[in-house]
């Protein structure tokens, strides 16, 4: 079963570094990662994302990275699909407005931000935005 908690800088910053190295990708300064999730099933991280927050009422997914060991596994789906959940449940709690991500066309990621209500912009390349609205949280009853 996969789980999803905060990003720990002290913790989890070495394994997101490996991961890019092992991917080729630039590693980013520990000063830019902003508040992210992480992914893990028995003891093992799978995915990675994190929420930069613009003038603090729109989120900005970035980063989403995930653990090249397995990168054919089923589980890539579904920790995704948490991350980005649970990223949202950040975004509403810090009082955003919407949420914004930028992706490949055509992408895995594409798909599933879809299949969670983002909307797609027009046709553009190298990136496509997405977006959805954050609901705020509901207010109790007087």
């Amino acid at each position: 079963m996969i789980s999803f908690r905060p990003f720990s800088l002290e913790k989890d910053y070495p394994t997101l570094v490996r991961w890019w190295e092992r991917r080729g990708t630039p590693v980013m300064p520990e000063i830019v990662i902003p508040d992210g999730v992480v992914a893990h099933s028995a003891g093992l991280d799978i995915a990675m994302s994190f929420l930069y927050f613009h003038r603090g009422k729109i989120g900005v997914i970035e980063l989403t990275t995930t653990n090249p060991a397995c990168a054919f596994s089923k589980d890539l789906v579904v920790a995704w699909t948490g991350v980005y959940k649970a990223l949202y449940d950040v975004a509403r709690e810090a009082g955003c407005k919407a949420i914004v991500s930028f992706v490949e066309p055509d992408s895995g990621e594409e798909r599933i931000l879809q299949k969670l209500g983002y909307v797609c912009s027009p046709d553009s390349k190298p990136h496509r935005m997405l977006a959805i609205p954050v609901l705020p949280k509901e207010a109790p009853c007087p």
